[in-house]
């Protein structure tokens, strides 16, 4: 008894692969045509990716749900929805989407607190890496009294770093949550550096970008009190707009 035949996946070749094979074996075409070419490409597949980034996002955020609490904290007799919760709840729907997130933690410009980023990444390649949130160790209880170890406190930190930035990348919908210290002595404002104020203007000037217009979305008055938070936002805003300028 003969057996139907299982199909086969055909792999196709790559059109800009096949393209540049016929470009590289044209003694015309020199090496800067060819490095223009792959550029180009480059910039196409980069904001494809991104666009694709975006795409997915807005299907995600139409379909999350909001996170109930299922903790409770003594100090501060509050609720709260643990990291656990938060994942169990969002992470089925934005990894069908394509996202992955990873988190790493580092020294602070703050003392006695920690630094805390958080990557968001897409399948399509699109990556996005300014989430970030300066936390003070959580070493005492909400009556200034000590009660945690130093690697409980700086662990206790890192779990609420990543609660808080996996809620900001997602735009989870959550109550007030005030479980833990870090959510009463927030850092003060830090602002962007001479280097970064510079490039801004270099930006501002190669995307035609109106310095009142850029201001105003930053809410602030001048570039040099832009929040040092929002400096990558800015850099990705001006990215934009040079790419739209050059399309």
């Amino acid at each position: 008894m003969s057996t139907p035949d299982k199909a086969i996946d055909v792999v196709r070749p790559d059109p800009f692969l096949e393209m540049m094979e016929r470009v590289a074996s044209n003694p015309d075409i020199d090496a800067d045509k060819m490095q223009k070419i792959l550029d180009m490409q480059i910039q196409v597949m980069d904001r494809t990716a991104r666009d694709e980034f975006y795409r997915a996002m807005t299907e995600v955020q139409k379909v999350l749900p909001a996170v109930m609490k299922d903790s409770f904290n003594p100090q501060t007799k509050s609720h709260y929805a643990k990291i656990e919760a938060i994942a169990k709840a969002i992470k089925p729907t934005y990894t069908k989407h394509g996202f992955s997130m990873s988190f790493t933690q580092g020294k602070s410009d703050f003392e006695q607190y920690m630094h805390i980023e958080g990557i968001l990444r897409h399948s399509a390649g699109h990556s996005e890496d300014f989430y970030f949130v300066d936390l003070p160790v959580d070493m005492v209880g909400i009556k200034g009294q000590p009660n945690k170890t130093e690697v409980h406190g700086r662990g206790s930190t890192f779990t609420y770093g990543r609660r808080y930035l996996t809620c900001a990348m997602f735009n989870v919908a959550t109550e007030d949550d005030e479980d833990g210290n870090a959510a009463y002595e927030p850092p003060p404002a830090k602002l962007i550096s001479t280097p970064q104020i510079k490039q801004i203007n270099e930006m501002l000037t190669a995307a035609d970008e109106d310095l009142e217009l850029l201001l105003k979305w930053c809410k602030v008055e001048t570039i040099d009190a832009i929040p040092a938070n929002k400096y990558a936002t800015v850099i990705k805003r001006l990215n934009e707009k040079i790419d739209a300028k050059n399309a």
